[in-house]
């Protein structure tokens, strides 16, 4: 008597994973880093070239906006193929010039030695509150 017995194997579910991420636009470029249990590379993309430029895992932003980032592996030996997003949102740069053009003004004061004291007002022409010093 004889008898065979076939058995399958299934390949595990690949598991990788990739976060969201918020960046500003101006910053430098940077690079994808998603966790696997699959030993095969990486591949990723962007659905939005607009936003976000993809090469190799180096990330190039190009614009405010939202992209989406899909980060694929195939198969190996033990893991099937697999696929994940993350959300990218890049934001407009807040830009406060280093030297505003102001317009300061001060009027001249006599004073003698043993006056009350005084307050010196100054008259800017600023979008905000300045914080003036006086020397």
């Amino acid at each position: 008597v004889s008898a065979s017995l076939s058995i399958a194997v299934n390949k595990l579910g690949t598991i990788i994973s990739l976060p969201d991420m918020i960046k500003t636009m101006g910053d430098s470029n940077f690079y994808l880093n998603a966790t696997t249990n699959n030993t095969s590379a990486i591949a990723y993309a962007s659905n939005n070239l607009s936003v976000a430029v993809v090469t190799g895992n180096l990330v190039e932003i190009k614009g405010i906006g939202v992209a989406t980032i899909t980060a694929t592996q195939l198969p190996d030996a033990e893991h099937k193929a697999g696929s994940t997003t993350a959300t990218l949102t890049v934001n407009a740069a807040i830009i406060i010039p280093e030297k505003a053009p102001t317009v300061i003004s001060l009027s001249d004061m006599i004073k003698t030695m043993g006056d009350p004291m005084f307050f010196v007002n100054a008259v800017t022409k600023l979008i905000s509150n300045p914080k003036l010093f006086y020397s």
